[in-house]
């Protein structure tokens, strides 16, 4: 399947390169694309995308409520969770580097291996 496209206002249209939405959410998900905020987006960089990923997608997934921000920079191979704060800006939430485990909201008692990721 190609890239799924999020509806995040009414002229506002991104691809991102994962998203996750509760079932208790599920009512935005369409058959051709999702109807606002999932509940968690992440977005890969790459060498070309890092200035759109790290802060013009960012500012647009708060601005519009996704609660739940991953960021995944698989050659200096790190991983960030943010978490929207009531102020409606991100927080940093975890953060893992090279071999480590990461583990992060919404999906908290997940440990997912990074050297899994990295040796793909």
């Amino acid at each position: 399947m190609g890239p799924f496209a999020v509806r995040l206002g009414s002229t506002t249209e991104v691809l991102p390169d994962l998203l996750f939405i509760s079932h208790e959410r599920r009512l935005i998900l369409t058959d051709t694309r999702v109807e606002g905020a999932p509940d968690l987006l992440i977005e890969v960089i790459s060498p070309k995308s890092k200035k759109i990923d790290q802060i013009f997608k960012r500012d647009l997934y708060a601005k519009y409520g996704v609660r739940y921000y991953w960021i995944v920079e698989p050659l200096a191979e790190w991983i960030r969770a943010y978490e929207l704060g009531a102020d409606g800006l991100y927080e940093l939430v975890a953060e893992a580097h090279g071999r480590e485990a990461f583990s992060a909201p919404p999906f908290s008692d997940l440990q997912i291996s990074l050297s899994d990721l990295w040796d793909m």
